[in-house]
């Protein structure tokens, strides 16, 4: 009764509030992503079949579904729906048989390796257990380790000690392709560069790109750097997910998505007078 709009409240609750008359709910679209890196530089995950046969071992419907309670659509590519620029590609999807072709392939067997996950959300710890339990299925032992938000941003510094694999939200600051892509892909950003992710024919094309004046060519470059990020499996890109507001309907108005404030810009909402 002394709150007038709740933000990022787990979907599992927001459910419930939706049972209450005197509350709204909105439901917005959003630049969130679910998905899991890896350290692309250092260790099995350095190699693409590994982490190829580990992306395609998830089970994307399952998370969607029960994880998120259905609320977001599956992943197409390492950058969320939402942006411009973005390719074409196939929706995630499970292949348990082809994950167990692609590590002997790879060459390994008994494999093990370590997720880490922040525990203060309630989804990740349940995305986690969920991800240990498909690993088991293609033989891959995985050991779950909480970190906490700053213990992992500080691992960055150093491909040696990023994270085999790092389970996360990520969304668009700005709505633009490249300030995603430069920041998180290319070789030379460390601290952003959460896969130690180092192409030099990315660097290039990101280069490229950020002195192209047309829009179209500088589109087709960010697509061209998405496709290569895709084909090496630089990370399990699960689901973009929806975001929700949950407001005192007789008290507040203006509840609506924001293109530059993840959920809402708190500037548009307005308090009915009593």
């Amino acid at each position: 009764g002394t709150i007038e709009v709740g933000l990022f409240l787990s979907n599992r609750d927001v459910e419930e509030l939706e049972k209450d008359p005197n509350l709204g709910v909105a439901w917005f679209g959003s630049t969130l992503q679910a998905e899991v890196i890896f350290n692309t530089r250092v260790g099995p995950t350095a190699d693409p079949k590994v982490r190829k046969a580990l992306r395609l071992a998830y089970d994307y419907d399952g998370g969607l579904s029960v994880v998120r309670r259905g609320k977001g659509s599956m992943a197409n590519g390492p950058l969320p729906q939402g942006i411009i620029c973005r390719p074409d590609l196939p929706k995630v999807s499970r292949n348990v048989e082809e994950a167990k072709k692609l590590l002997a392939e790879a060459g390994q067997t008994n494999l093990s390796l370590k997720l880490f996950f922040q525990p203060v959300f309630d989804a990740q710890k349940q995305e986690a257990t969920l991800y240990q339990a498909n690993l088991r299925d293609i033989g891959v032992q995985v050991e779950l380790v909480p970190i906490a938000f700053p213990s992992y941003l500080a691992s960055l510094a150093d491909p040696n000690s990023i994270p085999p694999m790092m389970l996360l939200e990520d969304f668009a600051q700005y709505p633009d392709p490249g300030i995603m892509l430069t920041k998180g892909y290319r070789s030379d950003a460390v601290g952003s560069n959460r896969a130690g992710y180092a192409n030099p024919e990315v660097d290039k094309l990101l280069d490229e790109a950020g002195t192209t004046i047309d829009d179209e060519a500088r589109c087709k470059l960010y697509e061209k750097v998405q496709q290569i990020l895709d084909a090496d499996s630089v990370m399990v890109d699960m689901y973009t997910l929806q975001r929700s507001a949950v407001f005192n309907k007789a008290r507040v108005t203006g509840v609506q998505p924001s293109p530059h404030v993840t959920p809402i810009a708190p500037a548009a909402l307005r308090l009915v007078a009593e």
